[in-house]
């Protein structure tokens, strides 16, 4: 239920202020650069859309760090080199894994772009670090062909 309140909200507070990487019509749907993100998205079930563009259908966050979602922020945020400051800008990350947990692709939206646009360097960092995690990740529950992880964070 939080991952639905968190998109939501942000979705809505995006539309609201009239910012074009969001169009009301559409709000269902989150984007970044490469496209579309997910077609739907709720705690029971994530339709995901690949960089290539196919649909999988997914139940979310079947799969968890080995030291937890709050381990892997901590480490997230000790992985910068230096102190950063604050952008105040939450971002929602989506790691696909195989059925293996084998880390496939990793996005990124920002749904407050671009006025509060985090910092891409900041946002690249942690992608080379969730590269990484490969090997630390647990399967929860059922096996899935495709697990999605979902989480975010302010940067």
């Amino acid at each position: 239920m939080r991952i639905i309140f968190i998109v939501f909200t942000l979705l809505s507070l995006s539309c609201s202020a009239n910012i074009p990487c969001c169009q009301k019509e559409e709000n269902k749907i989150i984007r970044d650069n490469n496209g579309v993100i997910a077609k739907y998205l709720s705690d029971s079930l994530v339709i995901y859309v690949d960089k290539m563009g196919k649909e999988i259908y997914v139940i979310p966050n079947m799969v968890c760090f080995d030291k937890g979602k709050e381990g892997l922020i901590k480490e997230l945020f000790s992985s910068l080199d230096s102190c950063n400051e604050d952008y105040g800008g939450r971002v929602l990350f989506f790691i696909l894994f195989n059925e293996q947990l084998q880390v496939q692709e990793i996005r990124v939206f920002e749904p407050l772009c671009p006025s509060y646009k985090a910092n891409t360097l900041v946002i690249e960092k942690y992608v080379k670090y969730l590269e990484q995690t490969e090997g630390r990740w647990i399967r929860k529950e059922n096996k899935q062909k495709w697990n999605l992880f979902v989480f975010s964070i302010v940067i």
